[in-house]
């Protein structure tokens, strides 16, 4: 388990990927999908960064904890419901509560939803990750095959 107070350090603490990105289907999953280690500057701590693409070409990104612990979550689908019933129509961040987890979320317009490129940039940008490493662009041709 972590605290929120550790999540929200941890979230904005200077970090860095020196890894190579690179959208990989995974045919079990029936979606896209890719994940790289992420260094915080500040202390000896990893964490991971995950990202999705579906079939409805709506794409998300994740910071996880200790693998599996997302302590933020960004989202371009429409619609969430947050623990006591206020609804988010649009793209929303989830942040880690531990009353909760990530049932908590709110609205934002800071990533950019014209393209996957540009929103894990963003989100990059928004998380205070710097990326060193090598970035595979998703070809949106894949999709044509997509069905």
């Amino acid at each position: 388990m972590i605290s929120e107070g550790r999540a929200d350090e941890l979230s904005d603490m200077p970090k860095v990927i020196d890894s190579t990105w690179r959208w990989q289907y995974k045919s079990e999953k029936d979606k896209y999908e890719g994940e790289v280690p992420v260094l915080c500057r500040n202390e000896q701590t990893t964490l991971r960064l995950v990202g999705w693409i579906n079939k409805r070409l709506s794409y998300s990104f994740s910071i996880l904890h200790k693998g599996s612990i997302p302590i933020r979550r960004w989202g371009d689908h429409i619609g969430h419901t947050n623990p006591k019933g206020a609804e988010i129509d649009g793209p929303h961040k989830h942040k880690w509560r531990e009353d909760v987890g990530t049932g908590y979320a709110y609205k934002t317009d800071d990533v950019s939803r014209d393209s996957v490129d540009d929103a894990f940039f963003d989100f990059l940008n928004e998380e205070a990750i710097e990326f060193n490493g090598q970035y595979y662009q998703f070809e949106e041709s894949r999709l044509d095959d997509w069905v």
